[in-house]
């Protein structure tokens, strides 16, 4: 009965090869071609296996023929979902196939005839030949070279602006004891410095949009990593552009990517540290309108389905480990600054790290050199490639919110673990950013570069990890430094700074003017300036408001009724005595509530926004949910 069966499920398979073929070819071409012939013929023996079933057991005088047939009706089925609803298509098509069964002619089916073993000797080449075609083609690398220019080219100096991802500021001097990070003191040295500067966002796609456009997030209406970004803005990249200036980028997280929105006014602008999911998921939803895996599967399973093996190529850094990460950054760095430096006219560099970030841990030597004594591999789990994910921060986080004592104790042995590791990935970095820096001093070329983050991290703080989760000075006070032609030397100031203040600044430094009206200040006026100048300060994310006026802080939530409401643990900060933010007041003073009433009055954030599939690929990938 087994071999009557395999024999029965063969002439199927040969006609669902036939079938499954054609129906590829009239929609698809080249690699995709092949690999919509995986997705058809595969989806499609998922029903043949029942249907030979049914052949054997309910219709056992069926004919070779029939099942040949039979097989070719489901391969070419879900072509009918271009005129008729796919489930009446498929259900259409699955009719027609037993039909085939019941009254279809030939040979005896218990044997299969030679032209069906053939035939599925080539669809099974072909299925092969689509896993293997469809998961090394893939992405079409970035425009790598600069592009001619014509137009005058200004007498300005050239500009990097460096923004090492989730780099909290008290981690940026002096990590943990033995471990100075004597680079980034020479270079602050070399300029103006801050103990920190103040993120509008403790998430990265809304603090980046902050940094490299001057906009606030009550500006630029972006609150989440979620939320899409706007048409408009005003990008330091098209400015600098515009003054003719080359302008270059290289960054390493998915959310800074071209598909998302960044890229703007930037002539090479390399991504290829991140996976490019625009081609998978146009792929995916057309296929899931047509294919018996789209009727059985939604899209979200079938793109997790497909991905690895038929989009391999497209997929980040080609499935090498989290550690190290910087070093693929500087690869692609390093080869943009030869370009810029073959060339006379100035150029903005955008230059962007994702290694501190989670997962944590690094490579030789960095790798454990902070580590005291040696690990009880029991304590926490560390992947070989990766380090420790941000699965187990979330784990650990948890503990300390409702573990028992047992279990928060090991929470805190965790955290101080991650917390070297997270360490070590700064020190990493900073050996990367030294030799991108050797390479810009050694063509003696005046230079202004800026070195931040877009946000912090927690390390147990209020019983949390990672950021995106709270506004409290962990994640939102970023390292800030900076220096070159017109920067005053050797100045640290207690000047309050923000990340809105980038844009200002290197646009007056280089002279260039710019209708745009800007809420930030020139950094170098500001820490000139002879006495403290009071701002106000205001971050914001998907749940969280603040606004800080002085030594005052006030942390409140969202409220889609009522705009900003306390919760527990919020309120009212004085930072001159708490600094560590344990213990807020409900109430509230007259100047923070106009000062909360302004900011909502020009508050551009829109509900209901809706972001690309690209975009929550991107955010989930890096640990964050959305909600």
């Amino acid at each position: 009965m087994v071999t009557s069966y395999f024999n029965r499920l063969l002439l199927i398979a040969a006609g669902l090869g036939f079938g499954a073929f054609i129906h590829s070819a009239i929609f698809w071409q080249d690699a995709s071609l092949l690999r919509a012939f995986v997705v058809h013929f595969g989806g499609g023996m998922v029903v043949a296996g029942p249907i030979a079933l049914f052949s054997l057991w309910f219709a056992k005088n069926a004919r070779s023929n029939g099942l040949f047939y039979a097989g070719l009706v489901l391969g070419l089925a879900p072509v009918a979902a271009a005129l008729l609803p796919l489930s009446f298509a498929l259900s259409l098509g699955l009719a027609l196939s037993v039909a085939c069964v019941i009254i279809g002619g030939g040979n005896s089916a218990n044997t299969a005839p030679i032209y069906a073993k053939l035939s599925c000797a080539v669809f099974g080449m072909l299925l092969m030949g689509g896993l293997w075609v469809g998961g090394a083609i893939g992405r079409v690398n970035p425009v790598q070279d600069l592009p001619a220019r014509s137009d005058a080219a200004p007498q300005s100096p050239d500009v990097l602006l460096i923004s090492i991802d989730t780099l909290r500021a008290d981690m940026f001097n002096n990590p943990l004891a033995g471990s100075d990070l004597n680079t980034f003191k020479m270079l602050s040295e070399r300029g103006i410095s801050a103990p920190y500067a103040l993120s509008s966002s403790s998430l990265t796609l809304p603090a980046h949009i902050s940094m490299l456009s001057g906009l606030d997030s009550l500006d630029h209406g972006v609150r989440d990593n979620f939320d899409p970004v706007p048409d408009g803005l005003p990008w330091l990249s098209e400015a600098f552009l515009k003054a003719g200036y080359h302008t270059a980028g290289v960054i390493s997280n998915g959310l800074l990517s071209r598909d998302i929105g960044f890229g703007s006014g930037f002539e090479i602008y390399d991504d290829s540290e991140v996976p490019l999911r625009g081609d998978i998921r146009r792929f995916v939803s057309s296929i899931a309108d047509s294919s018996w895996l789209g009727a059985a599967f939604p899209q979200s399973k079938l793109l997790k389905a497909l991905d690895k093996p038929l989009f391999r190529a497209y997929r980040s850094h080609r499935g090498k480990g989290e550690r190290g990460r910087g070093a693929r950054t500087n690869q692609h760095a390093l080869g943009f600054v030869d370009q810029l430096l073959a060339t006379e006219r100035p150029y903005f560099f955008f230059l962007h790290y994702l290694d501190p970030h989670d997962p944590y841990g690094t490579v030789a030597p960095f790798d454990m050199l902070l580590e005291p004594q040696p690990v009880d591999a029991a304590l926490i789990a560390v992947d070989p490639a990766h380090g420790v994910m941000g699965e187990t921060a979330i784990e650990v986080e948890q503990a300390l919110q409702n573990g028992s004592d047992a279990e928060i104790d090991v929470a805190h042995k965790q955290i101080d673990f991650m917390r070297r590791r997270y360490a070590e990935e700064i020190m990493f970095n900073e050996q990367c950013i030294a030799e991108v820096l050797a390479a810009i001093e050694a063509s003696g070329r005046e230079t202004i570069v800026i070195l931040t983050s877009d946000h912090g991290e927690h390390f147990g703080e209020h019983d949390l990890m990672k950021h995106g989760n709270s506004l409290y000075q962990e994640n939102i006070r970023v390292p800030f430094l900076m220096y070159g032609p017109g920067v005053p030397q050797g100045v640290q100031t207690s000047q309050q700074i923000q990340l809105i203040d980038i844009a200002p600044t290197l646009l007056e430094l280089c002279n260039i003017a710019t209708e745009q009206e800007f809420r930030g200040m020139d950094i170098v006026d500001l820490a000139s300036a002879e006495q403290d100048v009071q701002r106000q300060h205001i971050t914001i994310d998907g749940n969280f408001f603040s606004i800080i006026i002085g030594d005052k802080k006030y942390i409140a939530r969202w409220d889609e009724k009522f705009g900003v409401v306390l919760g527990d643990g919020l309120g009212l900060f004085d930072l001159s005595t708490d600094p560590h933010e344990l213990n807020p007041s409900p109430e509230i003073t007259l100047p923070f509530l106009k000062a909360i009433d302004a900011a909502l009055e020009r508050d551009s954030y829109q509900e209901g926004q809706v972001q690309s599939d690209f975009q929550v690929d991107m955010g989930h990938q890096l640990g964050y949910t959305g909600e």
